[in-house]
């Protein structure tokens, strides 16, 4: 037989949404159980939704733990980018203004062999690059519980 202990609350705000409103609400759902009855499954759900959400907390921060991963290299390499650009930028600024350059006819029109050899090897390294990362993500195998 089940040891039974008396516990005896008391509520006082009757506005309260909580406390003897919900139980009254919680009564209506499972007719014919006692309030100890009631109470019980309250605080099982109570427990499991806490369980779940603790679950959901943490799956959350892993998740952004690996996005977190994945976007870093990619900032790091934007910023190299925008700076890089920003450099290059200033110095053509330059040399158009020494030069007295006002007007420029587009690329498409006239490339030079310099620029066109600048164009194949940024393209060159940057599929060399692709190319690592899909070798050194291959070789990762598996992540663990994605199996």
């Amino acid at each position: 037989m089940d040891s039974v202990q008396r516990f005896e609350a008391r509520f006082t705000n009757e506005d309260s949404p909580f406390g003897l409103a919900y139980i009254e609400r919680y009564a209506e759902q499972y007719p014919g159980k006692k309030n100890a009855e009631l109470l019980t499954m309250i605080f099982e759900e109570h427990a499991r939704m806490k369980e779940e959400l603790e679950t959901l907390q943490q799956l959350k921060e892993e998740l952004l733990e690996d996005v977190k991963k994945e976007l870093d290299p990619i900032r790091i390499r934007t910023g190299y980018i925008d700076k890089n650009t920003r450099v290059l930028m200033e110095i053509e600024n330059g040399r158009l203004i020494k030069e007295g350059i006002s007007s420029l006819g587009g690329m498409s029109d006239l490339v030079a062999k310099p620029m066109k050899q600048a164009i194949q090897r940024v393209s060159d390294e940057i599929a060399a690059y692709r190319t690592k990362k899909l070798n050194r993500e291959r070789y990762k195998g598996p992540k663990e519980g994605n199996e």
